[in-house]
């Protein structure tokens, strides 16, 4: 099953810029803005940049956002949110 990286998605359903993420989560800017134009799961995830992309989302939102809201399974054209 492919997964669906969801950044963008989220940032739009939002509102958010990826400068207002990039200042929220304190991972780098070329990170956030390369990770925000992603539809494709990127290549590497780096652990702590993950942590802090969820970080500045939740400081952005108030929402509680996990890890695995970042990614959904697509599975036979049905999007599927993995939690």
């Amino acid at each position: 099953m492919p997964l669906e990286w969801r950044l963008a998605k989220i940032l739009k359903d939002e509102r958010l810029t990826p400068y207002a993420l990039w200042r929220a989560s304190g991972v780098s800017q070329p990170t956030v803005y390369r990770w925000a134009r992603m539809k494709r799961l990127p290549r590497s995830l780096d652990l702590n940049a993950l942590e802090g992309i969820v970080k500045g989302l939740r400081r952005l939102t108030g929402k509680d956002y996990q890890i695995g809201d970042l990614f959904a399974v697509v599975d036979g054209g049905q999007e599927e949110v993995k939690r």
